[in-house]
């Protein structure tokens, strides 16, 4: 997903670093790995983002995201990835 499909919330409730993709399951695994505490739950506003694809559960808080890679390395589904891709 890129920045554009990401749903802003607000200037500290968007993509940092890493950011969830609509592959999220909601499984919560990266919330209880991430050191600072850059993920948060969204519960659902609507069927779908505005650019059409399902919302995440989860989002990055872009004022606390370091680019630790935590939340990928224990992601079941791989949803959680890095802005840009993968180098």
């Amino acid at each position: 997903m890129s920045a554009e499909g990401v749903q802003a919330l607000g200037p500290e409730m968007s993509a940092g670093v890493f950011t969830v993709t609509s592959a999220c399951v909601g499984c919560g695994a990266c919330l209880a790995t991430c050191p600072e505490a850059a993920l948060r739950v969204v519960p659902p506003a609507g069927p779908a983002d505005p650019v059409g694809s399902p919302r995440p559960p989860l989002v990055v808080l872009g004022a606390r995201c370091t680019g630790c890679a935590e939340c990928a390395e224990v992601c079941p589904v791989e949803a959680c990835v890095p802005l840009g891709g993968w180098r």
